[in-house]
């Protein structure tokens, strides 16, 4: 069947409830990007189909729309469908395969709805945003295991398990794009996808959907995630591009070589080799049925850490002493005052009369034998023995009385108890010590190597830092002299093609005033010419004229002389006729009035006259008319001629400068135009060189800084690749350590819970001493 492409679908679209078939479609508003300036165009578009987004209240939805159909498409999508409908997975999303789902052009085509997942990020996205955010992603690590062991519970294989198909919203992973996706039903039918490289096995090419095609993938992605659990530094030393986790293809095929695979074994964190080593292993296998799943190579795929919230971290010393081990921390002061209760002091009591009597007697002879002694009344070594004996007595029976005291004996049990007290301390703390000390002295080895290794990387990176800062500077130094370089070069470029321009402005100017005048010289001889010539037609039309009236007025004369009025008066042609008369001009120009005619007949005389003279006119010879039109013609063509001659050697001579202007004004045009082209290739060339000297400067300095810079880095990547295993063995250490010593850190907080209790009773009996009881005695 031939399907619909991008373009036909773009079109049927726009308007939903004529091209969908489902009623939910059918009421859904477009709402994908811009497309002719209103929304609707797709979201997304690959080799075998394209998708558009579509809002139904309050709910969004994506539809996929197939351009190229795929090998027993319909009956593969309808057994995803239904597989996935009556499982009801938790990580997937809403997918509904119609089969008659839109309508294009009459003809109705399969589609794919399915829910529109908001806030989605991919997981290479939310890896990288996490790493530089400097936030955990143990609980994406722990959601991929639990998914992919729902997967294989439902037998259910995806079959292109990659970062752009796992995507994350609102903390949740999602898993997205189920064209490939092999469940019971369709297992054994043709695979159409591989996969990408950087997931798949080396082996896998086409063959048939089976339920292990995930097996490796799976392992590759949850033993990136939980390596990144552990380092985070890993993401920016091992990721090189936007298609893979940590792993490429040619740690598959060639593990031994693989320095990543190195670093991740270097752990020594049982969850991580058991995945690596069973990457490794999966790799050289010659089929998929031979890779195991990643829940029977990590039977536990949690990675939360149990350490309680008042767990002190143990630091090891150099001398393997402790800080907060060996004497348990105490509980937090909120836990600890709610578990202590007050205790009363002890005072002695009972009256003691005799002693009291015995007392004052003991008191007066010593006084009266001081008295004799210092007054003489006995000699004083006498005196002095009998006050010192009479002393010492008393003082004896006063000590016997103090311990015979039931609070004396009292003191004495609670010093007992605090003496065993502190001797069980010290021998919970000594076992505790002795238990301690291996992991100690591991973590202490660790430590020394993690700070050997630290103060190497400081020096690695201060040699880096200081490659990197002359290489800076010298690039900075060699970009400041092109910058003069090119500033000069520029400068040039612009002052040239500022004379230029001067100079083609000049050009202009000058020719524009040489055309003016040059027009102007050449208006003032067409004027010129226009004007003798009208002259020259006005003068011989007067010319021709005044030939015709004096050959034509001696001709009519004549012939007006042959007719007689009266003699001697004159001829008709003297005859003047006016309405009140008529008059004969004589020779000599002198009128007569010739009486007995009035003004009728000389009216007509008149009119006979002139009727006359244009008979005599119409008898004219035709060849003195042309004899006289020839000879002015001819005068006329003569002088027009030259006229004409002197006009058209004014336009010539007006043509010529014209030329002569142009020629000069490009002349001058195209030495600006070429000095101003020259100037700017000499500036183009000697700004490319610039750029080509700046580039190869650059690489130069870059090749320099890799070579000197190299070593540094591998050392650099070997010693990250020391401390970061370390920090983690140390912390297995610990947790380690921890569980073994739990019983005797137990035994060592009781007992030290003893003591505290054993000062706390002998405090009680801070006022049970002989000072006490002397003061008793004589209270």
């Amino acid at each position: 069947m031939s399907l619909p492409q991008s373009a036909e679908y773009d079109e049927a679209i726009q308007n939903s409830r004529s091209a969908f078939i489902d009623p939910e479609l059918r009421g859904a508003t477009n709402d994908g990007p811009l497309f002719m300036g209103v929304p609707g165009g797709p979201v997304a578009s690959g080799n075998f189909a394209i998708v558009y987004r579509f809002r139904t209240g309050t709910r969004r939805l994506a539809v996929k729309c197939f351009t190229r159909e795929k090998t027993d498409q319909q009956t593969r999508y309808q057994l995803i469908h239904e597989h996935l409908a009556a499982q009801k997975l938790a990580w997937t999303i809403d997918f509904t395969f119609i089969k008659e789902g839109i309508r294009v052009k009459g003809k109705t085509y399969p589609i794919v709805k399915m829910e529109w997942i908001e806030n989605a990020k991919t997981l290479l996205s939310h890896i990288n945003d996490a790493v530089s955010a400097k936030q955990p992603i143990d609980s994406i690590c722990d959601q991929f295991y639990r998914m992919t062991s729902d997967l294989r519970r439902h037998s259910i294989a995806h079959g292109d398990l990659q970062h752009a198909n796992l995507i994350i919203s609102d903390g949740k992973l999602l898993l997205i794009d189920y064209d490939g996706m092999c469940v019971p039903k369709t297992a054994g039918l043709k695979s159409e996808e591989d996969g990408l490289p950087d997931y798949q096995h080396p082996r896998r090419h086409g063959g048939t959907l089976q339920s292990s095609m995930d097996h490796f993938s799976t392992l590759v992605i949850w033993t990136s995630l939980h390596a990144l659990t552990i380092d985070p530094t890993l993401w920016k030393r091992w990721v090189r591009d936007d298609e893979r986790l940590l792993f490429c293809r040619e740690d598959f095929m060639r593990p031994d070589d693989s320095p990543l695979i190195r670093e991740l074994l270097s752990f020594r964190d049982p969850k991580m080799s058991s995945a690596v080593e069973a990457i490794v292993k999966a790799a050289a296998a010659t089929s998929l049925e031979q890779v195991p799943h990643l829940v029977e190579v990590v039977t536990d795929g949690a990675s939360a850490d149990t350490t309680p919230w008042w767990q002190p971290e143990v630091t090891a010393t150099d001398q393997f002493g402790t800080q907060g081990l060996d004497e348990p921390k105490p509980l937090p002061d909120w836990i600890a005052s709610s578990t202590t209760v007050p205790l009363q002091s002890v005072a002695f009591k009972g009256g003691t009369p005799i002693l009291t009597l015995y007392s004052a007697i003991t008191m007066g002879v010593v006084l009266v034998a001081g008295l004799l002694g210092f007054g003489g009344g006995v000699a004083a070594p006498m005196a002095f023995t009998w006050v010192f004996a009479s002393l010492s007595i008393y003082g004896v029976v006063l000590h016997i009385a103090f311990l015979m005291r039931p609070e004396v004996s009292a003191k004495a049990n609670a010093m007992k108890r605090l003496s065993e007290a502190l001797a069980d301390e010290q021998k919970a703390a000594a076992s505790l010590r002795i238990r301690q000390a291996p992991h100690l002295k591991t973590i202490a080895d660790h430590e020394r190597k993690i700070a050997d290794s630290e103060a190497k990387m400081k020096k690695l990176e201060a040699a880096i830092d200081a490659i990197k800062k002359r290489t800076t500077e010298r690039l900075q130094s060699f970009a400041y002299d092109q910058s003069e370089k090119r500033s000069r070069a520029e400068k040039a470029e612009r002052d040239a093609i500022s004379q230029a321009s001067a100079k083609k402005t000049s050009a202009k100017t000058n020719y524009d005033s040489q055309l003016r005048q040059i027009e102007q010289d050449r208006s003032s001889a067409e004027a010129r010419f226009t004007t003798q010539a009208n002259l020259l037609t006005s003068q011989a039309e007067r010319d021709r004229e005044a030939k015709f009236a004096a050959k034509f007025d001696a001709f009519i004369q004549a012939e007006m002389g042959k007719i007689t009025m009266m003699q001697p008066f004159g001829t008709l042609a003297n005859f003047l006729g006016h309405a009140y008369g008529g008059y004969l001009r004589h020779k000599d120009g002198r009128l007569h009035k010739i009486y007995g005619i009035g003004p009728v007949k000389g009216e007509r005389l008149d009119a006979w006259r002139k009727h006359k003279i244009e008979e005599i006119r119409r008898r004219i010879p035709a060849a003195e008319r042309d004899a006289i039109n020839r000879a002015i013609d001819a005068e006329t063509r003569n002088e027009r001629q030259r006229l004409e001659s002197i006009r058209d050697q004014a336009r010539a001579k007006a043509d010529n400068a014209k030329l002569n202007a142009k020629a000069e004004h490009d002349r001058i045009v195209a030495e600006a135009m070429r000095a101003e082209n020259e100037a700017k290739q000499r500036a183009k060339v000697t700004i490319e060189s610039l750029s080509g000297e700046h580039v190869a400067f650059k690489a130069k300095l870059a090749t320099e800084e890799a070579i000197e810079s190299e070593p540094l880095s591998r050392e650099l990547w070997s010693l990250q690749s020391v401390v970061n295993p370390a920090r983690h063995l140390i912390k297995a250490e610990r947790m380690k350590m921890q569980a073994e010593s739990l019983e005797l850190s137990r035994h060592a907080s009781k007992a030290r819970e003893n003591v505290e209790a054993a000062k706390r009773e002998v405090a009680r009996y801070a006022a049970i001493s002989h000072l006490g009881f002397f003061k008793h005695v004589f209270s």
